[in-house]
């Protein structure tokens, strides 16, 4: 069973004060579900008529849903955190083993799951989820851009998951080699439901969701990232959209910079709490930029400005704890949004 190594939030991002885009990143206006099957290793009934279904599911939704396998109840393949007893919990009509859901509501018949994945199909959606992945130096991350079809108030939360497709595990009724397909491993937050915030938006305006994990790499090729939009009323969490993506070898930007400011750097990075960066513009920048230091929870720990032509050594207050932050650049309509992590 992979175990997490560490975990480490990366950041959720505000819109209008983060104004980034992510790179060649489309979100699609679809509203897919997201179908969970309840199983476990040990569970005969999960490896006979709930094998084929979720097989059958797989194939018979997959332009409309993302389905996956959530192990519970001391299945060989359950995840590290108790993602059934917080996410489960909060779905209804959760049965025995297999339990089938779709968008959190269960359903005891196959046509029921067809059918409650197409009604969910015909809707508008609220918001869609585009999202970039990659994995570089141990660490999967994920920067997700969640764009508002329709106008909406309240608290929304981005949950991202990692999910193994095809991998070969023992299953009772199937064996010690049953090949299990789209199995949830972890969640990449300590929280269940990811990060979220209060919105009040309207059509077109967006929020960004990013985090990072340390995972190992002998399963990366059937490596994706689930990522879940949930929002949160009367104390429970409901689905809004899902989105996945495979999980790319190598580095990914997250943050595509205007090409005003394509070439600043900061240096070091990472860097000591207490200690100077060194923010070093591109030639040509003329007047005056305006710099902010932003903690991940989008507050402003600190504020200057540059003049034409100096690099300008920045002094990290030493009251800042280790973490995620970013440097935020602005002249005019150019700005841009440079991440920064600060050790102890």
């Amino acid at each position: 069973m992979i175990l997490l190594i560490q975990r480490a939030l990366f950041a959720f991002l505000l819109f209008g004060m983060f104004s980034y885009s992510l790179h060649a990143q489309q979100v699609e206006e679809k509203q897919m579900s997201l179908v969970v099957k309840k199983t476990a290793t040990w569970c005969p009934n999960c490896g006979s008529w709930g094998w084929q279904w979720f097989k059958e599911l797989i194939g018979d939704t997959e332009n409309d849903a993302f389905a996956i396998a959530l192990h519970s109840t001391n299945s060989q393949l359950k995840p590290p955190m108790d993602l059934d007893g917080s996410i489960l919990a909060q779905f209804t009509g959760n049965g025995g083993f297999p339990t089938f859901f779709v968008n959190g509501a269960s359903y005891s018949t196959y046509d029921g799951l067809i059918n409650a994945v197409e009604l969910a199909a015909s809707q508008d959606p609220i918001a869609g989820l585009g999202m970039q992945t990659g994995y570089d130096n141990g660490e999967i991350a994920c920067h997700g851009k969640v764009d508002f079809f329709q106008p909406f108030n309240g608290e929304v939360y981005v949950g991202y998951y990692i999910i193994e497709d095809s991998l070969v595990f023992d299953q009772s009724a199937q064996g010690p080699n049953a090949i299990h397909r789209f199995v949830l491993r972890d969640a990449m937050e300590s929280k269940p439901f990811g990060n979220g915030m209060d919105v009040d938006v309207q059509v077109g305006e967006s929020v960004y969701f990013s985090s990072v994990q340390t995972y190992p790499s002998n399963a990366l090729d059937r490596l994706s990232i689930l990522g879940v939009i949930w929002t949160y009323a009367n104390g429970k969490y409901t689905h809004l959209n899902s989105w996945m993506e495979p999980v790319a070898e190598g580095p990914i930007s997250g943050l595509d910079q205007n090409s005003f400011f394509s070439e600043t750097k900061v240096f070091p990075n990472p860097v000591a709490t207490g200690q100077k960066v060194i923010l070093d513009l591109p030639d040509g920048i003329k007047g005056i930029v305006n710099v902010q230091v932003i903690q991940s929870d989008g507050r402003i720990v600190k504020s200057f400005v540059i003049h034409e032509g100096l690099n300008q050594d920045i002094l990290l207050p030493s009251s800042l704890v280790p973490g995620s932050y970013f440097i935020r650049i602005e002249q005019g309509p150019n700005s841009a949004t440079l991440p920064l992590t600060i050790n102890k």
